[in-house]
């Protein structure tokens, strides 16, 4: 664990973050010798990370959980309004949008981000074309492009 890492000085997680990336090339199912790996597009999964979203969620579309929220806090006083709440997994419906707005606050983010999602619409991960409705796929083991194989 590199302690020089915290959530203020984030410039060595980023490094390692983009030379992983370059490295295994964009989201796939990979197919191994005794089984498989899958490694999701960002935003498309389970979980995403909250600050992107405004710690705000759907009950019909996007992510069930919120990655990166670190302060007890965030839970019981904005994902949930009381400790009676939290206890009886009651949410705070204030935190909660529709579909179409969870969708176009992650497609208003991925265009942001040029860095991080393909652009446009035409390629399979293109952010125009799946993101808004969380439905990106990873891309197939051979599918291009692909990244250097010993």
């Amino acid at each position: 664990l590199d302690r020089s890492v915290t959530t203020m000085h984030l410039d060595k997680y980023w490094n390692f973050v983009k030379c992983t990336k370059e490295a295994i090339g964009p989201p796939r199912a990979w197919r191994l010798p005794n089984g498989s790996l899958t490694v999701w597009p960002m935003m498309n999964f389970w979980s995403s990370d909250g600050m992107y979203l405004g710690k705000q969620y759907s009950d019909f579309a996007g992510p069930v959980m919120h990655h990166g929220i670190k302060d007890d806090k965030d839970v019981r006083g904005h994902y949930f309004k009381s400790d009676k709440d939290l206890k009886k997994c009651i949410p705070n419906k204030e935190a909660m949008i529709s579909a179409q707005e969870i969708g176009t606050k992650t497609l208003g983010m991925a265009l942001h981000f040029k860095e991080w999602f393909n652009q446009g619409a035409s390629c399979r991960q293109c952010a125009r074309r799946c993101i808004q409705s969380f439905s990106c796929p990873p891309l197939g083991n051979e599918e291009s492009p692909l990244p250097h194989r010993k």
